[in-house]
């Protein structure tokens, strides 16, 4: 852990803190260093930088939480329907309840072609 100090803390309308906004701080940050990209296969990098693209997360890393690097539910439902047009797979919305990472969609996607 690590202790990051804000101008001001984001802030929603309703003057509660911005949970999804301090996670992308927190994501940013620790996403600039990260290299664990450079262990992926070519099928997992394209499946990763198709995740980074759909969901605005360019430093989402393959074994981060979606959810906990700022990305929220309804995001992911679009990425996973997209996911399954293109591998012709069904991935179980059970994953929601877990704490995807990329790594764990592309496995679900893998076993099920």
């Amino acid at each position: 852990h690590r202790i990051q100090i804000l101008d001001a803390i984001p802030r929603l309308s309703t003057s509660k803190p911005d949970r999804t906004r301090l996670a992308a701080i927190a994501h940013r940050t620790t996403a600039a260093e990260k290299t664990d990209d450079e262990g992926l296969g070519p099928d997992e990098r394209a499946f990763l930088d198709l995740i980074r693209e759909r969901a605005s997360m360019p430093g989402l890393g393959f074994d981060d939480s979606y959810f906990d690097s700022g990305g929220d539910s309804i995001s992911l439902l679009r990425i996973i329907a997209e996911i399954e047009a293109e591998h012709d797979a069904r991935i179980p919305f059970s994953i929601l309840e877990r704490d995807p990472t990329p790594h764990m969609l592309f496995r679900k996607a893998r076993s099920a072609e």
